[in-house]
């Protein structure tokens, strides 16, 4: 696999970028940008681990409970556990679902904004082009 170095410098050339145009400070910004984006990953990750877990877990546990009510619990425990663990794998299932669509939201801004920037920087360019003619 090619090393990080290499690969930024083609991704630069993709975008009609050339890497020694670059100065120090703005390479020391994407750094600092990349540094911040792979501790984001790194946190959402585990979160979204932990999350799943959770979610898993109560509907797992709901599950236990209702198939331990009859030998376990007295009834007035068992359906009160019961209804918690439901209740909860309903919480949990909604919030993912919500916090599923709003990542899918932010996506979708980020791809816009991805696009504006890009729109923007060809507008530019044809600007030049034309006060050149």
């Amino acid at each position: 696999m090619a090393d990080e170095g290499s690969l930024g410098e083609r991704l630069l050339k993709t975008n009609g970028i050339n890497a020694a145009g670059i100065s120090e400070s703005d390479r020391e910004t994407l750094r600092r940008l990349l540094e911040r984006d792979r501790k984001r990953m790194r946190r959402m990750r585990l979160l979204t681990m932990i999350g799943w877990g959770l979610f898993a877990g109560t509907w797992i546990f709901a599950a236990v409970v209702v198939n331990a009510e009859a030998t376990v619990f007295s009834h007035s425990v068992a359906l009160f556990l019961i209804y918690a663990a439901l209740c909860l794998a309903a919480i949990f299932t909604i919030s993912f679902a919500l916090r599923a669509y709003l990542f899918h939201v932010r996506e979708s801004n980020v791809h816009l904004i991805e696009i504006e920037a890009r729109l923007a920087g060809i507008e530019e360019r044809l600007k030049r082009l034309e006060t050149g003619k």
